[in-house]
Formats: C-alpha cells, sequence, structure tokens
C-alpha cells in the first residue's frame, strides 16, 4: 500500500495551457520588437541607397516649387548626415542654391523629447544666386491677414534646440532687374560664420564674416553676439546680450541694388567705415555706442552730382535709463554742417552750425531753390520738449555774413540774429507761435501769439501779430530780390508798424492802426522823387478766399500835416459761381493825390511821366462768363469810371487840366479827352483799348487834328523830332508851333512790341527858331547862313511802320533857301534817306523862288543823334550819274 503511493507521487503531471499562451506571446513580442529594430537599424542604409536617395528627392519636388538634387546622401546612426553637392532652382529660375558639402551630427534621441539637437553641422561652401525685381516694378501681393505680435514676456519656440553651426567658404550674389532688363549686382564673398545655440538659460553666441563688392575693391563686414535667455525660453523679457557690428571699407556704391529692392534709386557713393556694440540688460537696451566714418561722400539725381572733401563722421551714444530713452551724445558732421544734441525721449538739446553756402550746393540736387543762392554762417541751439500729443521748441541763433543773391542781383551782407519759442499740437493740427524776432541790417521784425493751423481738419483760426521796425532803404535790396520789386526804383524812410492778422471761417482779416514812415522818399530814375516827412497809414482789408472777394472797409494814408495822400472810400471785389455761370463785381471808390500814386505807379507808368492833382475818382465794373470758359471773363468786362489830372508833364509835353472818360462794353476800352491845353496849344483824343488782344493797343477811333498849335522846346525836339527830320538832331533854343493830323494811330501798350507802332499822319511846324546842331551847321555854311536860323517844316504826309518813321519828300523852307529829305529813320536809332541842298549843280546857292531848279542830292546815313553824309552812297551815286551823263553824250553823237 505505501508502495503504490509512493510512486504514485514520483510520476511527472502536465502544465496548464495558459502557461503556454504566455510563452507564444512573449515569443511573438519579441520577433515584433526585432523587426522594427531591424527596420530602424536598417533605415540608414536604405536612405543611404540610391533608391532612397531618388525616394526622398521625388517626394521633396512635388511639395516645393522648384528642383532640388543631391548627388551622394549618407544617413548613419553614429556618422550623422552627410550630403555632397545638394542644389536647388526656383520654378523661374530667380533663385539658385547650391551647397558643396553639409555635414551633421543630431542626437537622435532627442526626437523622443519632441527635441531637435543638432549638434556639430558643417555646411561647407554654399553658394546663392538671387534675381530680384526693383520695388517699383514688383507687382503687389496680397497679404495674408497679420497675427498680433507675442508680448515681450512670451517665450516662443525655435525649430532647433541646440546646434553648432559653421559656415566656410560661402557666396551670395544678388541681381536686381529694372524695367529695362538692366541689372545691377551685389556680391557676399568669403561668408564665414559659427552659431553656437545653447540650451535656454545659457549663453549662444553668433560671429560672422563676409565681404561685399560690385566688382570693384570689397568691403567687409563682421558681427557678434552673445545672447543669454531666461531658463523659461525664448523671451526679450530678461534676456541679457551684446552686439557688435564692424564695416570696414564698404562701398556704399555697392549697396545701391539692395535700396532698389525697396524702391529707393539712389545714386550715393563714399567708402564707409562703422562700429557699433549694443548691450541689452534684462531686455532692456542699456547702452547703444556708434560710430561711423564716410570718406569721398557723394550724392547725385540725375545728371547732378556732388562729392564731399572731407569725410562725413557720426557718433551716438545712448541707451535707457529707468525705462526712458537717453541720448548722451549725438554728433553729425558733414562739410557744410555740423549738429550736436544730448537729452532724453522728452527733452533733446541741440546745437548746429552750417555754411549756408555749401548747405545749399547740396540741396539743390534734390529741389528747385528758385534761382536763389545764399552764403553766411549759421550758429543755432536750442531745445525740443516732445510729449504724447505736442512738440515744443525754442531757442536763438545768428547768420553772420548773410548774402542773398538772384540772377545779377546781390543784397548787401548783413549778420542776422533769430529767436523763437513754439509749439506744435499733432492733436489740435494747430501750431502756437509764443514769439518769434529776426533782426538784421534792415530791422528787426517781431512775431507774437500766433496761431496757425495745419491740415485740413477742422482746426481754430488764425491769429497772430506781428511788429516791425525797418529802415526801408536798407530793406529793399532785398525787397528786389526776394519779391522782385523794380530795380529802377529807390526806396527810403524809417517804418514802425503793428499788423494784425486773423481768420474767421474763410475770410482773413488784416488790419493796421499803428504804421507810420519818416522820411519817405520814393524815386524813379528820371523823375522827380515823392518825399514826406511823415506817413500814416489805417488799413482795414478781408479776404475771402472762398468766394475769392477783397473788401477795403478802410485804407487811409496820410501826410504829417493830416493831408490825404491815398483814401479809398469804399473798396469791394466779388466773385460767385451758379448754374454754370460765374460772375464779377467791383467797385472803388477813392481819395488820392496824383503825386503820391503816380510815385507808387512809377514802374508801370512810362518814364519821366509826371501827374500832379487831387483827384476823387470811382470806377465799377462787372462780367459774367460760363464757368467752364474763365478766358470769357474780360472779353464779357463792363464798366465806367474816370480819370484826369490838373497837371502833367512827359516829354516836353506840359498838359493843362484834364478829364478822362472811360466806358468799357464787352472787353473794349472807349477813351475821350474832349480837348485840354498842352504847351498852349490844344490836344484832343478819342480812341479804344480792346481788353482781349495780346498785346493791347491804343487805337485812334477817326481821323482827328490830335495837335493843335503845341510850342515845341528843347526836350520835344531832342525825344521826339530828331526822329522826324535830322534837322532837330543836336539842335538847341528850340522854339515854334507843331500841328499832327492823324488819319490812324494803332499804338502798342508794351514797349516789348514797339515794331507794331502804325500811324499815317500829316506834320507841319511852323516859325522854327533854333541854333543849329552839327548836321544842320554843315548845310547853313553852304549859303552863309548863321548858326541861329528860322524855319518851317511844311505840310507832310509820314508813316510810322514796322518800326520806321518815312515819307516820300519834306519840304523845308531854312530861311529863304529850300531844302527836301526822303527816306527813312528808325526808332533803333538807324538812318537812310537823302537830301537835296540849297545848292545848284554847278555848286550855287538857290533860293526859295527857284526851288524847282535841278540841285544836288545827297545820300544821308550814320544814326539819328548824328546823321553824316554817306560817303560810299554818294560815290556811288556820282558814278551812276556819269555813266548815265557819257551814254547820253555817246547817243547824241551817233544820232
Amino acid at each position: 500500500m505505501e508502495s503504490k503511493k509512493t510512486s504514485a507521487d514520483t510520476t511527472p503531471q502536465t502544465p496548464p495551457k495558459k502557461h503556454r499562451r504566455l510563452k507564444v506571446a512573449a515569443l511573438i513580442l519579441l520577433g515584433i520588437v526585432a523587426l522594427l529594430l531591424l527596420a530602424v537599424l536598417t533605415a540608414p542604409t536604405a536612405l543611404s541607397s540610391a533608391g532612397g536617395r531618388r525616394f526622398l528627392l521625388s517626394r521633396i519636388n512635388r511639395a516645393v516649387d522648384g528642383q532640388v538634387g543631391i548627388d551622394a546622401l549618407s544617413v548613419g546612426w553614429f556618422s550623422g548626415v552627410k550630403l555632397t553637392n545638394l542644389s536647388f532652382e526656383s520654378g523661374d529660375g530667380a533663385a539658385q542654391v547650391r551647397v558643396g558639402h553639409i555635414e551633421s551630427h543630431p542626437k537622435y534621441t532627442s526626437l523622443i523629447g519632441g527635441r531637435m539637437d543638432m549638434g556639430k553641422t558643417v555646411i561647407d561652401s554654399p553658394q546663392i544666386h538671387l534675381k530680384l525685381s526693383a520695388e517699383s516694378d514688383r507687382k503687389p501681393v496680397a497679404k495674408a491677414p497679420t497675427k498680433s505680435a507675442p508680448s515681450r514676456g512670451t517665450p516662443f519656440v525655435l525649430p532647433v534646440h541646440l546646434i553648432d553651426l559653421e559656415v566656410l567658404k560661402g557666396d551670395a550674389v544678388i541681381e536686381v532687374l529694372d524695367a529695362n532688363a538692366q541689372s545691377r549686382r551685389i556680391a557676399f564673398k568669403n561668408i564665414a560664420s559659427t552659431v553656437t545655440l545653447n540650451e535656454t538659460g545659457q549663453t549662444s553666441r553668433l560671429n560672422a564674416t563676409m565681404d561685399v563688392s560690385n566688382g570693384q575693391s570689397a568691403g567687409s563686414v563682421k558681427a557678434e553676439a552673445q545672447v543669454t535667455p531666461p531658463k523659461k525660453g525664448w523671451t526679450l523679457e530678461d534676456t541679457d546680450g551684446t552686439f557688435k557690428v564692424s564695416l570696414s571699407q564698404l562701398d556704399l556704391d555697392t549697396l545701391a541694388p539692395l535700396l532698389a529692392l525697396a524702391g529707393v534709386d539712389a545714386q550715393t557713393g563714399g567708402i564707409l567705415n562703422a562700429e557699433a556694440e549694443v548691450q541689452i540688460r534684462k531686455g532692456a537696451l542699456e547702452t547703444l555706442v556708434a560710430e561711423a566714418t564716410i570718406a569721398n561722400f557723394s550724392q547725385g539725381i540725375g545728371d547732378q552730382k556732388v562729392v564731399f572733401d572731407e569725410p562725413v563722421t557720426l557718433s551716438a551714444k545712448g541707451g535707457l535709463k529707468n525705462n526712458v530713452l537717453q541720448i548722451d551724445a549725438l554728433n553729425v558732421k558733414t562739410p557744410f554742417c555740423t549738429v550736436t544734441g544730448s537729452g532724453d525721449a522728452e527733452t533733446l538739446d541741440y546745437a548746429v552750425k552750417a555754411d549756408l553756402a555749401q548747405t545749399q550746393t547740396f540741396l539743390k540736387q534734390f529741389t528747385d531753390l528758385g534761382g536763389y543762392a545764399m552764403a553766411g554762417q549759421l550758429d543755432m541751439s536750442g531745445r525740443i520738449n516732445i510729449a504724447e500729443n505736442t512738440v515744443a521748441s525754442s531757442g536763438a541763433g545768428t547768420i553772420k555774413t548773410l548774402l542773398i543773391e538772384k540772377e545779377d542781383a546781390t543784397a548787401p551782407p548783413t549778420d542776422v540774429s533769430l529767436d523763437y519759442d513754439f509749439t506744435m499740437d499733432n492733436a489740435q493740427q494747430q501750431l502756437t507761435i509764443a514769439s518769434a524776432t529776426l533782426e538784421a541790417l534792415p530791422g528787426t521784425i517781431h512775431l507774437a501769439d500766433a496761431s496757425i493751423p495745419l491740415g485740413h481738419t477742422e482746426t481754430p483760426p488764425i491769429s497772430l501779430t506781428a511788429q516791425a521796425d525797418l529802415d526801408m532803404a536798407k530793406a529793399w535790396p532785398y525787397a528786389q530780390i526776394l519779391a522782385e520789386a523794380p530795380a529802377d526804383i529807390t526806396l527810403a524812410g524809417l517804418l514802425n508798424t503793428t499788423l494784425s492778422v486773423q481768420t474767421l471761417d474763410d475770410t482773413l482779416h488784416i488790419k493796421t492802426d499803428r504804421t507810420g514812415i519818416r522820411n519817405l522818399h520814393v524815386a524813379k530814375e528820371g523823375s522827380e522823387p515823392f518825399v514826406q516827412d511823415q506817413v500814416t497809414l489805417l488799413a482795414d482789408i478781408t479776404l475771402n478766399l472762398a468766394r475769392q472777394s477783397i473788401g477795403i472797409n478802410a485804407f487811409d494814408m496820410q501826410s504829417a500835416a493830416g493831408e490825404t495822400l491815398i483814401k479809398i472810400i469804399k473798396g469791394k471785389l466779388e466773385q460767385s459761381s451758379d448754374e454754370g455761370m460765374s460772375k464779377m463785381d467791383a467797385e472803388i471808390e477813392a481819395e488820392y493825390d496824383l503825386q503820391t500814386v503816380s510815385a507808387f505807379a512809377a514802374p508801370f507808368l512810362p518814364e519821366g511821366l509826371k501827374v500832379q492833382g487831387k483827384r476823387k475818382d470811382r470806377f465799377v465794373l462787372s462780367s459774367q462768363w460760363p464757368q467752364d470758359a474763365p478766358e470769357q471773363k474780360i472779353a464779357n468786362l463792363n464798366g465806367t469810371g474816370g480819370f484826369g489830372f490838373e497837371q502833367a508833364e512827359y516829354v516836353g509835353l506840359n498838359f493843362g487840366p484834364t478829364e478822362l472818360a472811360m466806358n468799357i462794353r464787352q472787353g473794349v476800352v472807349n477813351m475821350t479827352i474832349p480837348e485840354t491845353t498842352v504847351n498852349r496849344g490844344k490836344l484832343r483824343f478819342a480812341g479804344t483799348i480792346d481788353l482781349n488782344e495780346e498785346p493791347m493797343f491804343l487805337r485812334l477811333n477817326e481821323p482827328t487834328a490830335l495837335l493843335e498849335n503845341v510850342q515845341i522846346n528843347d526836350i520835344i525836339s531832342a525825344q521826339l523830332l530828331t526822329y522826324v527830320n535830322p534837322i532837330f538832331a543836336g539842335a538847341v533854343r528850340t522854339s515854334g508851333l507843331a500841328n499832327l493830323t492823324c488819319r490812324k494811330l494803332v499804338l502798342p501798350l508794351s514797349s516789348d512790341h514797339s515794331d507794331k507802332l502804325d500811324i499815317d499822319a500829316t506834320v507841319n511846324i511852323a516859325d522854327v527858331r533854333l541854333q543849329a546842331g552839327d548836321f544842320l551847321g554843315q548845310i547853313m555854311t553852304l549859303v552863309n547862313l548863321r548858326q541861329t536860323v528860322q524855319l518851317n517844316v511844311q505840310p507832310t504826309d509820314f508813316l510810322v511802320r514796322q518800326g520806321r518813321v518815312s515819307y516820300r519828300d519834306m519840304a523845308i523852307e531854312l530861311g529863304d533857301y529850300p531844302l527836301n529829305f526822303s527816306g527813312s529813320l528808325g526808332l533803333d536809332n538807324t538812318l537812310s534817306m537823302n537830301v537835296k541842298l540849297p545848292l545848284s549843280m554847278d555848286f550855287r546857292p538857290v533860293r526859295l523862288a527857284d526851288a524847282g531848279t535841278n540841285r544836288i542830292e545827297i545820300p544821308l546815313g550814320g544814326t539819328v543823334q548824328k546823321p553824316a553824309i554817306d560817303t560810299e552812297r554818294l560815290l556811288r551815286q556820282q558814278l551812276e550819274q556819269q555813266r548815265d551823263r557819257l551814254i547820253q553824250e555817246g547817243l547824241r553823237r551817233l544820232f
């Protein structure tokens, strides 16, 4: 019984089925892991094979616009990644990239944690060629909606966490094409850089160098950077860093292609050397130090170019202190100016010194200076205060030996001092000038409490007060240059004025009640000056710019004795438009002293005209014209008025009291002088001026006896009668009675069109007594007459056309002897005439009774002022006469 039990206990038992299942599952799992491990271990080999490389390139080329190529690809778990002859060309051929060799040793295990640690990476011999269009030639590209920028404290994630990168022997070319397919290139050669990117909280470093050129001598660029971000990630907040940039012998002309990409067509040249260093502490700019020098700087636009002989230098030092920008020093020096400054973001002290002549030479290539030229030394200093919506500035300065020129006119040199205090409110769009003063040789001009709106928005009105003390004689040369005041007028006197200017809506209001001039002297060459010991002026004028209207509420110029010189009782000019038609109405009523008015109007009056008398006249004008045809404004002008004088003098003609009535109908002025006295004779005239003509002419209405028994004198003889006949040349002590009857008179009102003067008239001068000049004296010696003689000019028809006075026969009774002239005299002083002398062909004197006798005729030349015998014409005439005489004698012998 025991033996059986023992035997039964030692018999083996069969394992349960569940243990078998676990074993099978374990074997399957081990198989799967082995397969995965085999796939991972063999993946680099697969990718490095030709088939794997082709597969990878096909996937890449389908995803990009262009063609990517790789000659060799090697991937290994321990040997890293190696690429040989990597290339890329964009679909349009604008971008080409070639890299000789790339080698990287990434840590593959970092990918498990979602990181990319590239390890040591070398890019050898990269070459990049880009073809781009200039900014002005590029088509606008639709912009995707922009995302708001992250705040300073928000970390951003870099695609690479760790890398030790080195770039060797890199080259890059950027080619910029303009609209004409002309290309400009900039080349970056010998690019070398190292980038060490570490974990956040540790220092990362960058070093880079390159040469920059455009086919000429190359400049160099070096950059260094050390950045330590906070551990929480790459964010500007709490980041420390140092950045250094160095530029050496960089030709600015090489940067032209890059500027063209930004749409700037620059012609800037020069050699730039510069260094800059920036330090950041806790995300804030702690210090900035920069220095730059540009040698042989040049700037040009179009055909103009300016080259500086001296270098341009710049230095700056500053930073942030307590989160406020601090400018410790700013210095800019050019050959024509020096600028220095210091301060902070709210207050800046500045100083400027400039040579105005050299500054102008530089500026005139960018803007038209209107023909003005300036010279002098500017020295300005002041302070600028910047607030949220306002910029205020105050300062003072001088200009030593300021010289202003335009064309051939030059103002006297003067020293200038100026000071100012103004505030510009950007929110209100308003400039407020608390005060501004300018002192120079002519005097002082002061502005105070000025308020000037800026822009076109709803703004407060203009308001300013100006005060001036000027020596007008010293100011006049500046007015001739700056305001084109007439050069043949001289103006003197001491001006003191206070002027206020205000606006309300579209109305400008100008007013002065304190303007005075002491020792006023106004003169024009050849005219009697206008002189007043004291002149006062009260004026109140409004201008409506929208309605183009002028209203003279008051204008009263008085002498020291309170006598009115010019007083406008009523003055207005209004224009309006409605339903396609424009309308103009004007009216002026004034009292004035003609001597005063003629002195101020001298530039527009004939030289030598003197007018006297006190007048009170009224003029009314009106016109209507289609709004789209403004040239018809004058054509439709209508009006009435009158003018006159008590006494006038012009070229020896002394006029008595005269009234001139004017009536304007459809742009044609009708003028009538019924009859007035002139040199104890009579003058009458009725004519028209068509305001639509260019140039304008004064035309006689009908044949008229203009002058009747007008006494002549030396002035009339010298300025008028010498153009009628040579006998008046050089004559003195002249007297006589002149009569002129015009059948036609067309007088141009512009001296530039004197050749269009057209006269058809008859003249005679009776009882002439004169002391002969050289020419007439020579004729008188032929008949033994004295130098003082009595003569008569018989009625003679003459014409004035194309600038010449001509007639066929002007008969003159020289005492008891006849003289006959024919030919022409030019208003340009030329002379071409013939004169029949009171001598027979055998040189015997001929009396008036025998005037029909054959007499000697000689040609005249020379000038109107100095007539002389034309010997060349005389010899030619004598030869012709001898020839004719010989032919006649030969014919008589034959027949």
